[in-house]
């Protein structure tokens, strides 16, 4: 009889689950030692692994993964909603995984759990991975997409931040503001291209005046923070990094006293349900996360060409048209 993963493992003192990712290439919970071991005692049995049926398994799978990176902003529970909603129209299920906020240790743990069950495909929301998780993704050979997080050296599916901070700060510019921030980005990838973004709108406008730019984490306390730095230098309306950040900002601005919209104007980026809860309630850049969530599951499944969601502006009540 032709020896099986069970008897290999037997012989090995390991799990069944552990050959069977240490002879598929994929890795696991086992150290390099053990790695070589296990394959050479394969070899020594004499073990051929079925490619065509591992293969089949693979087709066979109906679940996706969903990793999720822990933002400190409530736009997640609309993509998902956009890929349960998909999903199921595909007859398939999917598993949620934390990645935490920006945590390696738990994004790596997120993709290795994933990768150790047969999953049709990964979809990563908000989730920038470091070198390790590419290279565990990469040589997984898993169906991938980013979702809500622009990656473009890997199948994406996302708005346009450029346009967004852009769209954002060319409304304020329009309701007769010149003298404007970019308040809560971070200093990575989605920070660097609303800034520019927000710059470019700026300077196509013929405005001279230099932006205030203060760095933050998307969070409420990002614009509670930012308040006095804006106070000081003047600035007579804002460009929210989120919803939340916008949501700091008018908490911020009612405990000095200050008067929404006459004395400071916001639009926020996002557009979630967080703008309908403040007062004033917040004008915003509009994405639409279930589309993305959506467009997502078709772009693992049916390989889809759809990268860039359109976003749109939702005018509230948070921004002043000076005359």
């Amino acid at each position: 009889m032709k020896p099986t993963i069970k008897d290999i493992a037997a012989r090995a003192g390991v799990s069944i689950a552990s050959v069977s990712r240490i002879l598929a290439n994929k890795t696991g919970s086992f150290n390099a030692k053990t790695g070589e071991r296990v394959r050479k005692i394969a070899q020594e049995m004499g073990y051929q692994r079925n490619e065509t049926a591992a293969t089949l398994v693979r087709q066979q799978s109906n679940v996706i993964a969903v990793i999720i990176n822990n933002t400190p902003t409530p736009f997640a529970a609309q993509v998902i909603h956009g890929i349960q909603q998909q999903a199921n129209a595909a007859g398939k299920r999917i598993i949620m995984l934390s990645a935490g906020d920006n945590d390696a240790r738990l994004q790596h743990q997120a993709i290795q759990t994933a990768l150790q069950r047969t999953v049709a495909a990964i979809i990563l929301v908000g989730v920038f991975p470091d070198n390790q998780s590419t290279a565990l993704l990469t040589a997984a050979h898993v169906p991938l997409c980013f979702a809500a997080t622009r990656m473009p050296e890997y199948p994406f599916v996302s708005s346009d931040d450029y346009w967004i901070a852009y769209q954002a700060a060319n409304y304020l510019i329009e309701h007769g503001h010149q003298h404007l921030a970019l308040v809560g980005i971070d200093q990575g990838p989605t920070g660097t291209r609303r800034q520019a973004g927000f710059q470019s709108a700026l300077t196509n406008a013929g405005i001279d005046t230099p932006p205030v730019i203060i760095n933050g984490d998307y969070g409420r306390k990002a614009g509670i923070t930012a308040l006095s730095t804006l106070k000081k230098k003047s600035v007579s309306a804002v460009v929210a990094g989120s919803d939340m950040v916008g949501a700091g900002l008018i908490q911020a601005a009612h405990h000095e006293g200050l008067h929404l919209p006459d004395d400071l104007s916001i639009v926020c980026i996002d557009g979630t349900y967080i703008c309908e809860l403040t007062l004033p309630q917040l004008t915003s850049v509009t994405q639409n996360f279930a589309q993305i969530g959506a467009a997502a599951v078709d772009r693992v499944l049916n390989h889809t060409a759809v990268t860039d969601i359109p976003t749109v502006i939702t005018p509230r009540e948070s921004v002043k048209r000076i005359k």
